[in-house]
């Protein structure tokens, strides 16, 4: 079995994934665990909001990730492009300048 590759921003979800060994189709698994949820928040649990694993506190979902400024490090250096400056950036911007430079960096190799 042979594995895709291409830049870290553009991996999608598998169309199946392992279960206890077993290949599950992805959907299912999601409307199973989407099962389980709504069955555990009925038993009287509440569940906190949450969309990333940031021990620091969330900065939100338009804050520019670790991984993305790891990324945008690395092409710059690749590209040898001048740093943006990321603290002025949200993830949008900090996405499409590393989809830029990632495009740039293959035109170059």
């Amino acid at each position: 079995m042979s594995a895709t590759w291409g830049p870290p921003h553009a991996y999608s979800l598998p169309k199946l994934m392992h279960d206890k060994g077993q290949q599950v189709p992805l959907e299912s698994e999601m409307r199973r665990r989407m099962a389980e949820h709504a069955e555990f928040l009925e038993n009287g649990a509440t569940a906190t909001p949450q969309h990333c694993s940031r021990a620091e506190g969330c900065l939100g979902p338009h804050a520019v990730t670790a991984k993305q400024k790891k990324l945008i490090e690395l092409y710059g250096a690749l590209t040898m492009a001048p740093q943006p400056d990321v603290a002025s950036m949200g993830f949008v911007e900090a996405q499409d300048w590393t989809k830029a430079r990632y495009a740039e960096y293959m035109a170059q190799h």
